[in-house]
């Protein structure tokens, strides 16, 4: 079965995520400044990537404005 409910956490001295489940539980001897928990939001990008809270996305609808 699939965890729907993943999070992950963004360590700023070590630049870089830490992602985790529920089951796995928050990971433990954070020191420094971490990002609040981003939740998983079932989402992938075109590159199947997935898709965590307060990602910034970018699209390209194909129609270009005329005037």
């Amino acid at each position: 079965m699939n965890n729907r409910f993943k999070f992950r956490v963004y360590f700023y001295i070590d630049d870089c995520f830490e992602y985790f489940t529920l089951e796995k539980g928050f990971p433990l001897g954070i020191e420094g400044g971490v990002s609040e928990p981003q939740q998983y939001t079932g989402l992938t990008d075109s590159n199947d990537n997935p898709i965590y809270e307060g990602d910034i996305l970018m699209y390209k609808t194909g129609s270009i404005p005329t005037t």
